[in-house]
C-alpha cells in the first residue's frame, strides 16, 4: 500500500524463496523478506527452481521428481502464505547432473496439481492472483524449455499443454 500511495502504481512483489535445503523449506523458518515484527516484505512467494542433483533418483521423471521432493515443501508455504508454485517440464543442463525426464501429460498432472494447492484462509483472491510459474520458457543450457523445438525432440506438446491448461482453467477436485 505504501508504494501503490507513492508512486501511484500497485506493485505486486513475488519472492523467490522456498529451496529443498535449509530453513527455506519451511516458511516458520525461513528468514528471507521477513521485518523484525515477523511480518513480509513480500506479497507471495514462489521457487524458481526445485532441482538439486544430489536428491534426484536415476531415470526419474520430473513429474515423480516435483511431487516426491517439491510438493510437501510446496503445501505448507501455500497454507501459510500466498505461494506460487513453479511446474518443471524437464530437467537436462548438460553439466553432468542426472536428467529428470518428462512429457506433456506428465507435466499437465503437474499444472493441475501445483495450481490446486490450498491458500491460507486470510487469502484474498480478488487481489491476489491465481499464478504458476514455469521453469522455464527457454532454458536451453538446462533442458528445460517449453518453448517449441526446431529439433522435433517435442515440437511444441509443452507449449499446447499450456495453452489448453489456460483455455479449460483451473479446475481443482471438490472435497
Amino acid at each position: 500500500d505504501k508504494i501503490k500511495n507513492e508512486v501511484g502504481v500497485d506493485i505486486f512483489f513475488i519472492a523467490d524463496e522456498v529451496f529443498l535445503l535449509g530453513f527455506g523449506r519451511n516458511p516458520n523458518t525461513a528468514r528471507n523478506g521477513l521485518k523484525e515484527d515477523g511480518t513480509t516484505v513480500f506479497d507471495a512467494y514462489t521457487s524458481y527452481n526445485m532441482y538439486a542433483n544430489r536428491v534426484v533418483i536415476d531415470n526419474e521423471s520430473a513429474t515423480d521428481f516435483m511431487f516426491r521432493e517439491s510438493l510437501p515443501i510446496f503445501e505448507p508455504w501455500a497454507e501459510e502464505t500466498v505461494f506460487f508454485p513453479n511446474v518443471l517440464p524437464m530437467y537436462h543442463d548438460f553439466r553432468g547432473h542426472k536428467p529428470l525426464v518428462g512429457d506433456a501429460a506428465q507435466f499437465r498432472e503437474q499444472l493441475d496439481t501445483f495450481a490446486c494447492l490450498p491458500r491460507p484462509s486470510w487469502y484474498d483472491s480478488d487481489y491476489s492472483p491465481e499464478i504458476v510459474f514455469v521453469t522455464s520458457f527457454n532454458e536451453w543450457w538446462e533442458g528445460s524449455q517449453v518453448e517449441p523445438d526446431l529439433e522435433e525432440r517435442y515440437g511444441y506438446t509443452f507449449i499446447d499443454e499450456l495453452k489448453r491448461f489456460k483455455e479449460e482453467g483451473i479446475q481443482c477436485p471438490t472435497v
